[in-house]
């Protein structure tokens, strides 16, 4: 079941600042702070930014049946106050909503691409490999909710690596992000050979990762929870780091073969 956020509207101190209208597939919104903290909110992740006016907000969600979320907060780092009702004219759903919304916070985490370099995606099934190494604490048990430490998590990584398909880098040039079986995601090109990344080719690399690392965990919950629930993915910081050669329209594209909403922040 996925989720998909089809409206927000802002308000700044009483008067409206942003309204958009959000696509199933792909959004591209040149969107603020805010916007970013409420769509986190949208998706039951609650940290937001320090805001320097009252905010309020107006917004329209649909899972199996459609929401309707009204939020404000007064500027300052105090959280936002929601009021939430549905469809079919329950006044208190809020409850309700933010539990079908609860999930692990690894997989939580591969929602949001933001720090590329922090979240460090081309090596996340290889650290998943050796969980005693990058994990010693036994903290990805925590992570996961336990799947993360079972046989049958570390039987679907190993699936995983072994049919991974390559991915095009870009469709001007023979690059590939291929799988390789210690679980390490790299560019080769057509002889198999590693390469050399200008910038924004470097920048690709991460996305293509981050966007494999939602599949992962999307065919992963799939099997063992026939209830999950597909929030959209959310990419910010990173529209600057491309330079005139990359297509942008064909990452869009690209981007649509995912079967969620994605919003992507194009960067002021």
């Amino acid at each position: 079941m996925n989720l998909f956020i089809e409206k927000i509207i802002i308000e700044k101190n009483g008067q409206i600042t942003e309204n958009y209208s959000f696509k199933n597939k792909v959004s591209v919104v040149n969107g603020s702070i805010e916007l970013y903290d409420i769509i986190r909110l949208l998706l039951g992740v609650y940290d937001t930014s320090h805001n320097f006016c009252n905010i309020r907000f107006f917004a329209v969600v649909k899972l199996e049946k459609t929401y309707y979320i009204r939020g404000n907060k007064v500027k300052g780092n105090s959280p936002f106050s929601v009021s939430l009702f549905s469809e079919d004219g329950e006044t208190d759903c809020m409850e309700e909503y933010f539990k079908e919304l609860k999930q692990s916070e690894e997989v939580e985490s591969a929602l949001f691409f933001h720090s590329f370099k922090r979240q460090d995606f081309p090596h996340k099934l290889f650290k998943y490999k050796d969980l005693f190494k990058y994990y010693p604490d036994g903290s990805f048990s925590h992570l996961t909710n336990g799947y993360g430490t079972t046989r049958s998590f570390r039987g679907f990584v190993a699936n995983y690596i072994k049919h991974f398909k390559p991915i095009k880098l870009r469709e001007d040039k023979d690059l590939f992000l291929k799988l390789s079986p210690i679980g390490e995601f790299k560019v080769v090109n057509k002889d198999n050979e590693d390469v050399v990344l200008s910038k924004s080719e470097n920048m690709l690399y991460h996305y293509l990762s981050f966007i494999s690392i939602a599949d992962f965990w999307d065919r992963s919950e799939k099997i063992r929870n026939l209830n999950r629930i597909n929030k959209p993915l959310i990419v910010s910081g990173f529209t600057r780091f491309l330079d005139d050669s990359i297509d942008v329209g064909q990452l869009v594209r690209k981007t649509k073969n995912i079967a969620r909403q994605v919003i992507m922040f194009e960067d002021k």
